[in-house]
């Protein structure tokens, strides 16, 4: 019969003066415990060292956790923090590291939770620099096993180079949380991978500074991934996620050269991500996936958003404000729908429908040097062109069949031009209408057959022009007032 150890200890370790060549370590090793209380405290020594393994595992049913384990570590300048927490089969269990660490100090915290189960755990992991501003180093790295209903959060604050990997296999249904928050520092870090179902992953990189990456890897259904970062340059998001019906939100905002990076395998899921201010990239993979929504507003100047889809049935929307924006939406598949909604000046839209049918596509430019470029082959697709402003241009190129175009420009100075090319292209409908001054619509048909063709110019000094080569059966409509 296995006994039950029920223990509460403290151990305490300090220097008056701070000496590199001082050391503290501490070693806690406890097998087969419940309900224990392990209090650990080390501050002012050059390196602190604290190590903690519980070890529930074994015959014939694993003992339940109920463990509390807390480590407070307060470094001197030029210091060393090292923390280690293991626990092994565990239910309840709380596990809380605090590391302070002065000018030129290294903190490291590895905790792990392994075994055959780990229900309702928490991990609270929090790393600070005394004195903002100055150089220190800290990582964290939380593991977990089969995981169901445990909390991770992680805190690093004032760090420059500071690294948190948080690692959650999870089994069943998850309903695991992650929060990972690094503050005021550069070079920040986030690697977060999680399994299961029902998880949440919170990252926020609030950088003041510059250089900053969150990594988030989800496997599994109904989970949600949140990740903010503002107030920098160079920052990275780089999330993937593989399964269904998962939620995805990624906010950057404020600072220069902000990156975001979704790759999805699955149905059902959503994405959004927002950016503000000058020159970020946005990239939305869904490859394959049927009846996701991607969703991409952009505010601010040399905005980029790129989303490429390979499904059925999927939403995409992109909206840009301000100036010399660019979006390019690629879709292969069928019934998916795109709208891009762009406004000022200088933006470029590029849309790719290869192949599908019954694909709808609308593109709206409000202001003044905007170009809308769409392809698309395959039947029974519709796309809807509309400019509001002068100096736009929109081309279409339609391959296929029983497609519906429409071209709307306002003001002076806009040019459409649409293109069926065959064979074969039969039966499509195309409209394009213009009001304002000196506009000019061409259409041009290559061995298309049997459709419908209207230009429709209010206006002064208008253009309208229609080629026709190897096409028979068609019908084309010309009014100019």
């Amino acid at each position: 019969m296995r006994r039950l150890i029920f223990v509460s200890m403290l151990v305490t370790t300090s220097a008056l003066m701070s000496s590199a060549a001082l050391a503290a370590t501490s070693t806690v090793t406890l097998t087969s415990t419940s309900g224990n209380t392990l209090t650990i405290n080390q501050s002012g020594v050059g390196t602190e060292n604290s190590s903690v393994s519980i070890d529930n595992s074994g015959s014939p049913t694993p003992v339940a956790g109920n463990n509390m384990v807390t480590v407070n570590q307060i470094g001197a300048p030029a210091s060393t923090l090292e923390s280690g927490v293991s626990l092994v089969d565990h239910d309840t269990s709380t596990v809380n590291v605090n590391q302070v660490g002065d000018p030129l100090s290294t903190a490291t915290t590895i905790s792990e939770v392994s075994g055959s189960r780990t229900v309702a755990a928490l991990i609270d992991v929090q790393q600070a620099n005394a004195q903002a501003g100055l150089v220190s180093t800290t990582s964290s790295a939380v593991s977990v096993d089969n995981g169901a209903g445990d909390t991770v959060a992680v805190i690093q604050d004032a760090n420059s180079d500071a690294l948190s990997g948080v690692r959650i296999d999870g089994v069943g249904l998850g309903l695991n949380r992650v929060g990972v928050l690094q503050a005021a520092g550069i070079n920040l870090n986030s690697l977060v991978r999680i399994s299961g179902t029902e998880n949440v992953v919170d990252v926020f990189q609030d950088l003041g500074a510059a250089d900053a990456t969150s990594n988030v890897s989800i496997a599994g259904d109904r989970n949600t991934g949140n990740v903010l970062q503002s107030a920098g340059t160079l920052v990275v998001s780089a999330i993937t996620v593989t399964g269904n019906d998962n939620g995805i939100i990624v906010d950057q905002v404020g600072g220069t050269n902000l990156n975001s990076d979704i790759d999805i395998t699955g149905d059902l899921n959503r994405a959004s991500v927002i950016q503000k201010d000058v020159d970020h990239i946005s990239v939305v993979t869904i490859l394959p996936g049927n009846a996701n929504i991607v969703d991409v507003a952009q505010a601010g100047s040399l905005q980029r958003s790129e989303i490429s889809i390979a499904g059925d049935a999927n939403t995409t929307t992109v909206t840009q404000t301000g100036g010399t924006n660019s979006s390019n939406v690629a879709v292969t598949g069928n019934t998916n729908q795109t709208t891009v909604n762009q406004t000022d000046f200088g933006h470029t839209s590029l849309v790719t429908i290869l192949p599908g049918i019954g694909n709808i596509v609308d593109v709206a430019q409000a202001g003044e040097i905007q170009f809308s470029d769409i392809l698309i082959d395959g039947d029974g697709n519709i796309a809807t062109v509309r400019q509001a402003g002068g100096n736009n241009g929109s081309d279409m190129d339609v391959f296929g069949d029983k497609n519906q175009v429409s071209v709307a420009q306002d003001r002076a100075n806009n040019k459409s031009m649409v293109l069926l090319d065959g064979p074969p292209s039969s039966a499509n409908t195309i409209l394009v209408e213009q009001f304002g001054v000196a506009n000019a619509s061409n259409i041009h048909l290559v061995f298309s057959d049997s459709n419908s063709v209207t230009h429709r110019q209010l206006g002064v000094s208008a253009t309208a022009s229609t080629s026709m080569s190897g096409s028979v059966g068609n019908t084309v409509t010309i009014v100019q007032n």
